[in-house]
């Protein structure tokens, strides 16, 4: 695993850096990278191509102070708080961990991974809430055990959007021993990033840390609700 601090308070030198560390790190995932600060005024945009396609399958849009956002699709996927900044980004053998944060860096910060399902198919990963608002990624801050939905976004075309309700696992007397379970889309499921059901003791951990389970190791991640395995 390899963590690469990209902040910066100027939009574009924090494009500029997440740009950087995405061809440098990204490339196992990512064609290519482009970084375009001209052609839309007062934006600065990160694009992230796959060979297969001309549209990139993310483009990261950065602004002076407005709420960054990561378009995929026809899909725009946000904070519900003002989150303006890429502080930090993780590169593991099964996914790259994208920190958002404000303009100081890390407060409400929300965790947003770029992996794959079995399929092979290049997802996005990442919490939320209701229906209604499945496109707005929960702050790490805000997270409890029975309120946020797993949400699974594809990025390559044709790209959709799923969300898993809270009904499909449930952690109580039927099913005492279900503390995890797996992001799944109408096609398929990630086998290598679950989402941790009562995480009562790792909510607590705000930094990223390493857990054992089933002779597997895993990168816990958002304050414990989300496990990503790696080495």
């Amino acid at each position: 695993m390899r963590t690469v601090d990209v902040y910066d308070s100027n939009y574009v030198t924090n494009a500029t850096n997440v740009k950087d560390a995405l061809e440098t790190y990204g490339n196992a995932w990512f064609s290519s990278v482009m970084l375009d600060t001209t052609g839309e005024a007062d934006h600065a945009h990160v694009r992230c191509y796959v060979q297969s396609q001309v549209d990139p399958v993310i483009d990261m849009d950065f602004t002076n102070s407005s709420t960054l956002v990561y378009h995929i699709g026809s899909y725009d996927i946000r904070n519900n708080i003002t989150t303006s900044r890429i502080y930090k980004i993780l590169f593991t053998d099964n996914g790259i961990v994208l920190k958002r944060g404000d303009g100081n860096g890390a407060s409400n910060a929300d965790t947003f991974i770029i992996g794959k399902d079995v399929a092979g198919n290049l997802c996005g990963y990442y919490m939320s809430v209701n229906s209604t608002s499945r496109y707005n990624v929960q702050p790490d801050s805000g997270i409890t055990s029975d309120t946020l939905l797993p949400t699974i976004v594809k990025l390559t075309s044709p790209v959709y959007s799923w969300q898993i309700t809270a009904s499909v696992v449930q952690n109580n007397n039927n099913n005492p021993y279900v503390i995890a379970y797996p992001f799944a889309s109408r096609y398929g499921v990630s086998d290598k990033i679950w989402r941790i059901q009562d995480s009562f003791y790792y909510k607590a951990k705000q930094e990223p840390f390493m857990i054992s389970m089933n002779n597997k190791t895993y990168l816990t991640l958002a304050n414990g609700s989300m496990i990503i395995e790696t080495t």
